[in-house]
């Protein structure tokens, strides 16, 4: 039997690389979440209830 060479850094490095994957995939998500919020807030009901919102911001000042 044959003794191959065990690299212990290797389940390491393939463990980071799995991590900065994932990181990825959440920036995507975050990305698209940020789109979809810009896009509810383009909504003109949705304009007029923050503009409401930010009038009753002021008052209570």
């Amino acid at each position: 039997m044959e003794f191959k060479e065990f690299n212990i850094n290797s389940p390491i490095i393939a463990h980071i690389k799995n991590l900065e994957s994932q990181i990825k995939d959440k920036d995507k998500e975050i990305n698209d979440l940020k789109n979809r919020l810009e896009q509810i807030k383009n909504i003109p009901i949705i304009k007029f209830l923050i503009f409401i919102r930010n009038i009753l911001k002021n008052l209570k000042k």
